[in-house]
């Protein structure tokens, strides 16, 4: 079990490469560090509910500066993520919520970080089967991302 977000290691590579491909240096600076692209991975791999195990490297065991506003939003994706693949009683969801939930900065248990990683690697899957070249740089990679969570948010929903 996860203590630190895992980013995959071919994903940090790739992530290397977009921000040595981008043409402008602020895009490449604003657009953040390996914690940054993680959580784009990770969107992605929620909204597609997909989910891969890969080979990752640890990062950091909280959200960054540029993601620490956000982070309620983002625990918030991840158990909805989860209830959406569970069938349970009403009296079950408070097992759901410690089992993913922890008083750890991140606010999130080790299995909450491990299914993270897992929807991190399923992201960077779909973003390696649709064969989106880092060398583009990260104005055509952000044009791709947009059209592709824009695709399947109008699908995306979770019912209780």
């Amino acid at each position: 079990m996860a203590n630190r977000f895992e980013l995959p290691i071919a994903a940090a590579a790739y992530h290397k490469k977009l921000n040595q491909s981008s043409k402008d240096e602020m895009i490449a600076e604003k657009a953040g560090g390996d914690m940054t692209f993680y959580w784009l991975c990770a969107q992605l791999g929620m909204v597609y509910n997909k989910q891969v195990k890969l080979p990752k490297n640890e990062i950091v065991d909280y959200f960054v500066k540029s993601l620490k506003p956000y982070e309620s939003l983002i625990r918030g994706m991840l158990l909805a993520c989860h209830f959406r693949d569970l069938k349970i009683k009403q009296d079950g969801i408070q097992d759901e919520l410690t089992k993913i939930l922890s008083s750890r900065e991140s606010k999130l248990s080790s299995e909450g970080m491990d299914k993270m990683d897992l929807y991190a690697g399923g992201g960077f899957q779909i973003i390696q089967d649709k064969k989106i070249r880092p060398d583009d740089g990260w104005d055509n990679f952000m044009l791709w991302y947009h059209k592709e969570i824009s695709k399947k948010t109008n699908t995306f929903s979770y019912e209780i």
